[in-house]
């Protein structure tokens, strides 16, 4: 199989890495039917022109199918690809961190046990936030308690994406795919103690909301 067309690969990239809603999503489906049908194989266009986006678990059926189809033409290397490009755009802080946190955290969830950054999204409680584009309604002082709150989050999450990076580009984290990767020993304990040095505002002082909460 080819790669997909650039205008594809980015919108399936948009609603992976969560700077597209479902909803979004849906609608450039139905509105680009046609070209979908052009590219993809068709058991997975078949799959996503059927899918259910109304349904309580469509997120998690749609990011599966994405996953798939988006990868089949970089193999192995789709997942590897998709976590690295989550943790730049985490570290360089240019777009909404919301949305990365929230991928991550799903990740985390999901099999990528070495992701365990992405729950800082519940540990500073940025699941209770909206995205930075809705800021602009806010006041001054909500606005500032919002990109404090942010920026702590961030800044907190920097160190151990710098980490993750490092171990997967000198092979200590090997991803084989999503949900499947290796790990060495002292990396896999290394990325536990960075985790718990997180400060009391974070995650492990609070409740873990655990996946099957996530969808809902």
């Amino acid at each position: 199989m080819k790669a997909l067309p650039e205008n594809i690969q980015a919108e399936f990239y948009k609603v992976r890495y969560g700077d597209l809603s479902v909803a979004e999503f849906e609608k450039w489906v139905y509105e680009n039917a046609d070209e979908l049908e052009k590219y993809l194989e068709p058991n997975d266009y078949l799959d996503l022109i059927s899918l259910n986006f109304k349904q309580v678990h469509s997120k998690h059926e749609l990011m599966n199918l994405v996953d798939r189809t988006a990868a089949k033409p970089y193999g192995k290397d789709f997942g590897r690809y998709v976590v690295t490009q989550l943790l730049e755009r985490l570290i360089a802080y240019e777009d909404d961190p919301i949305p990365l946190f929230k991928t991550l955290y799903d990740f985390y969830c999901h099999g990528f046990d070495f992701l365990g950054i992405g729950s800082l999204y519940y540990g500073y409680d940025l699941d209770e936030l909206p995205s930075m584009k809705a800021t602009h309604l806010w006041s001054e002082k909500e606005s500032a308690q919002y990109r404090r709150r942010v920026d702590e989050a961030v800044g907190n999450a920097k160190p151990l994406a710098e980490k993750i990076i490092a171990a997967i580009d000198s092979g200590k984290i090997r991803i084989n795919g999503f949900y499947n990767y290796e790990i060495d020993k002292e990396t896999e304990e290394e990325l536990r103690r960075v985790n718990y040095d997180w400060p009391a505002s974070s995650l492990f002082a609070k409740p873990v909301k655990r996946w099957w909460k996530f969808w809902k």
